[in-house]
């Protein structure tokens, strides 16, 4: 995939806000973080931090099912099964912005 910053990415503090950055210190976001928000905002920022990670285990993990039903079940349809499909169209918004 191309068109973002490769991972890992980390959370740093950053006075009363957050960074995401990369290994090299590298910033890919900055979040402010209000008082009354604060552990929504921070658990935000960990999420988006593990996005190189969950992106790559969703693919790894859809291309392998997609493998395994197609030697165990050749006649299944992937769109068909909820979870799958539900995997595939998180898979094009990473990558394409698709909705």
């Amino acid at each position: 995939m191309n068109g973002y910053t490769p991972g890992p990415w980390k959370v740093s503090a950053l006075g009363s806000g957050l960074l995401i950055e990369n290994a090299a210190g590298y910033v890919i976001a900055r979040i402010s973080v209000l008082l009354a928000y604060r552990r929504q905002h921070r658990a935000n920022a960990r999420l988006i931090a593990a996005a190189p990670e969950l992106l790559q285990a969703l693919q790894s993990l859809s291309e392998y099912v997609y493998r395994d039903m197609e030697s165990n079940a050749p006649n299944w349809a992937p769109m068909d099964v909820p979870e799958y499909a539900a995997a595939s169209a998180a898979l094009a918004k990473a990558k394409w912005g698709a909705a």
